[in-house]
C-alpha cells in the first residue's frame, strides 16, 4: 500500500492520480523549495524497493494556480502529468537497468507552465 507523508493538498491529490503508475508500496513525500513552498513531490522506491526514486518539481506558482482551479480542470492537469509520467518511465527504467542511474540518484521531472496554460 503506498505511502503518503504530505502535507500540502495540491501534491496529495497529484500524488494519488499517480499512485497507480507505480510499485504498490512506493513512498511519496515532499521537498519545499527555496522560497519554503512544498513544490517537489519526491516518490521512493517507484520499481519497488531499491529503485531510484522520482522527483516532481513544480516550479514558480504552478501548484498554487493548480489549487485555485475546480474540479474538472484539476483532473486535466492530473492527466497531464500522468501521461508525462508514463512518456518518461522508459527513460527512467532504462537509465536504471543500463546503471546511468543510481539507487541512490534521482530522477527529475520537470514541469513547467504549459502544464496548465490552456487549462
Amino acid at each position: 500500500m503506498p505511502t503518503y507523508q504530505l502535507t500540502r493538498a495540491a501534491l496529495i491529490r497529484i500524488a494519488q492520480s499517480v499512485c497507480g503508475i507505480f510499485d504498490g508500496n512506493a513512498v511519496y513525500g515532499e521537498k519545499a523549495a527555496t522560497d519554503g513552498k512544498m513544490k517537489n513531490l519526491i516518490i521512493r522506491d517507484p520499481g519497488g524497493k531499491r529503485t531510484p526514486y522520482i522527483s516532481l518539481l513544480f516550479p514558480d506558482d504552478i501548484l498554487d494556480r493548480y489549487d485555485a482551479m475546480p474540479g474538472g480542470a484539476r483532473t486535466t492537469v492530473e492527466n497531464r502529468i500522468i501521461a508525462i509520467l508514463l512518456e518518461q518511465l522508459p527513460n527512467y527504467q532504462g537509465e536504471f537497468k543500463s546503471g546511468l542511474l543510481q539507487v541512490h540518484q534521482v530522477f527529475a521531472i520537470e514541469f513547467d507552465a504549459r502544464l496548465i496554460d490552456d487549462v
